[in-house]
């Protein structure tokens, strides 16, 4: 079988999630954004700002 035809076919398959793993899909995921930035006297970067976004 050539293999773009094998490629297609294990697109069409359907993905099972172990019982040990678990179905997450509707869990809530929180991010932290840190933004830096160096002032033209400064010798480091400083932490300028903070945000968390979430659903």
């Amino acid at each position: 079988m050539p293999r773009d035809e094998t490629a297609a076919r294990d697109l069409r398959r359907v993905g099972l999630t172990a019982p040990t793993e678990g179905d997450f899909y509707q869990t809530r995921n929180t991010y932290t954004a840190y933004i830096y930035g160096t002032f033209p006297t400064d010798r480091y970067d400083r932490l300028v700002g903070v945000a968390t976004l979430g659903r």
